[in-house]
Parts: structure tokens; C-alpha cells; sequence
């Protein structure tokens, strides 16, 4: 009876770590697709090559945009791949737009209640390109501001969630 127990068993751990597995490899499998997709979008629409390319990021928003950031003629730029039809290709010259980090200290001027930032990432509203804090407030709600990657103005927030 034990023996059978144990089969038992063995066979269901087996079981839950093969379909653990499969989808991961399915989820992460898809991710590198979109993301080879919005390259071959950024290829051809800015004319860019991939080796030069070296990160890139996704932004779930009303418009889906991909985040490619490279080097076009020697200088290092941001460029929004939508996702879809509806939304426009934006590019950025680093330079030319606040960085992460005084993203996070415009933020932080704001006041809003915060317990701890999650995340900092590009993305774009409108087709106009912000910098996404999202971050947790004293009663453990999610938060998200929006700041425009230009000149870091408050765009958007949508809090209490």
C-alpha cells in the first residue's frame, strides 16, 4: 500500500514540474517572438540593425508599444514600436529625454503616499512617450504616474487600484 502511495505521488510531482515547464518555455518562447517581431518592425520602418541593438522592453498600455533602445548614426536612441496599427512609431534621442533615475526624483517631488516604487519603465500614452512609475502606496494598492520623457511633466495617474 505504501509503494502505491509513493507511485502515486511520484507520478503527480512528475506531472506538475513537465506542465511547470511547458509553460514556461511556451510563455518565454512567445516573448522572444514579439519582441524579434517589433525588431523586424524597427528594421525596416527606421532602418536600423539589430547588432546594434541593446535592450528591449514592452509597455502594455492602451497602445502596446515595444521599447528598442540602439544606436542610429552613433548616437544612442529610443524607438516606441507599436504593437498595433492604432498607434505611431515615436523616436527619442537618450539624451534628449529625462532619465530613469530623475524620473524617480520628479516622482518622488510629487508627494505621492508612497511604501516602495515596483517598477520604472518607458511606455507611451497618446503617442507621446512617458516614463510609467508604478509603485505601492501605504495600504498596499497599486499606483501607477505617468511623466513625459521630454521634460518629465505629470501626464497621467491613476491610483488606488
Amino acid at each position: 500500500m505504501k509503494k502505491w502511495i509513493i507511485i502515486f505521488i511520484s507520478i503527480i510531482v512528475v506531472v506538475v514540474i513537465s506542465q511547470s515547464w511547458i509553460t514556461y518555455h511556451k510563455t518565454v518562447s512567445y516573448k522572444n517572438k514579439e519582441e524579434n517581431t517589433a525588431i523586424k518592425k524597427a528594421e525596416k520602418h527606421d532602418k536600423i540593425s539589430s547588432s546594434q541593438i541593446s535592450n528591449v522592453t514592452y509597455y502594455n498600455g492602451k497602445t502596446p508599444y515595444h521599447i528598442i533602445r540602439t544606436k542610429k548614426k552613433n548616437k544612442d536612441v529610443y524607438l516606441w514600436v507599436p504593437d498595433t496599427k492604432k498607434g505611431s512609431y515615436i523616436e527619442r534621442n537618450v539624451k534628449d529625454g529625462i532619465t530613469k533615475n530623475k524620473a524617480l526624483s520628479i516622482f518622488y517631488s510629487l508627494k505621492y503616499d508612497t511604501l516602495k516604487v515596483v517598477s520604472v519603465k518607458l511606455g507611451a500614452i497618446n503617442d507621446v512617450p512617458i516614463w510609467e512609475v508604478t509603485f505601492l502606496d501605504h495600504q498596499k494598492r497599486y499606483n501607477y504616474v505617468s511623466l513625459t520623457f521630454d521634460d518629465g511633466k505629470e501626464i497621467q495617474h491613476i491610483l488606488h487600484i
